[in-house]
């Protein structure tokens, strides 16, 4: 049936393919992922397009800075759903580079809520 040699080689594939499973394990409990993470970057960007358009409605926002936010805006979520897109969610490095990115474009729509040259078009 089998040879000494060949059983052998076998017995060793198997070991090696054990150990390199094991290892993969090992590999994917160290990504720092949460589920929740998604939803509080999903949250954060829900809330910015609600400000850029409660301040285009009430004048505060002119359209072409509105326009400028909204690209800006789906600048952010295109990068999420790039780290999404890997299968294994948004991990804390991620994380914190799009909340950088909401941050700043959450300062911007505060400021071009309070500046006064908005109602120009």
């Amino acid at each position: 049936m089998f040879t000494k040699t060949t059983l052998k080689s076998l017995i060793a594939v198997a070991a090696v393919g054990a150990t390199l499973t094991g290892m993969s394990a090992t590999a994917q409990t160290r990504h720092t992922y949460d589920h929740r993470t998604d939803r509080q970057i999903e949250a954060r960007i829900d809330n910015i397009q609600d400000r850029i358009e409660n301040g285009r409605r009430a004048n505060r926002i002119s359209y072409r800075e509105a326009k400028r936010l909204n690209t800006r805006l789906e600048g952010v979520i295109d990068l999420a759903r790039g780290y999404m897109r890997t299968g294994r969610g948004i991990d804390s490095r991620e994380k914190a580079t799009l909340n950088a990115r909401l941050d700043q474009l959450s300062a911007e729509v505060r400021y071009e809520r309070a500046d006064r040259d908005n109602r120009r078009g």
